[in-house]
């Protein structure tokens, strides 16, 4: 049975923009629990103006520490919004979505 909201969220959130897109890390906040080393995060980046969302649902394991959504020139001069989740990687586990807030690409 899925077991909604159930994993850790992410923590030490930071993001680095530059010419090739929005690259995030976090803090591995697993404890030492192995199962929760390999949840996958998941990322999205949205540019309000143009209504388009860029999107990673099985991104990097949360032991890796860092992922990155890469960005078109068309995405260049504009405002996105940020949020970051996990999966379990057995997809029976989701976490709450944290709100990184905006960037500029």
């Amino acid at each position: 049975m899925f077991n909604l909201w159930s994993l850790p969220g992410a923590t030490g959130v930071r993001l680095k923009v530059d010419d090739v897109g929005v690259h995030f890390s976090w803090t591995n906040n697993t404890a030492g629990d192995y199962m929760r080393a390999h949840d996958q995060v998941m990322l999205m980046v949205y540019n309000v103006e143009d209504g388009i969302a860029h999107y990673e649902t099985s991104g990097a394991k949360r032991s890796r520490e860092h992922e990155s959504i890469k960005l078109s020139e068309s995405d260049q001069g504009k405002t996105f919004h940020v949020w970051i989740a996990f999966i379990a990687e057995d997809r029976q586990a989701i976490a709450m979505s944290t709100y990184c807030g905006s960037v500029f690409f």
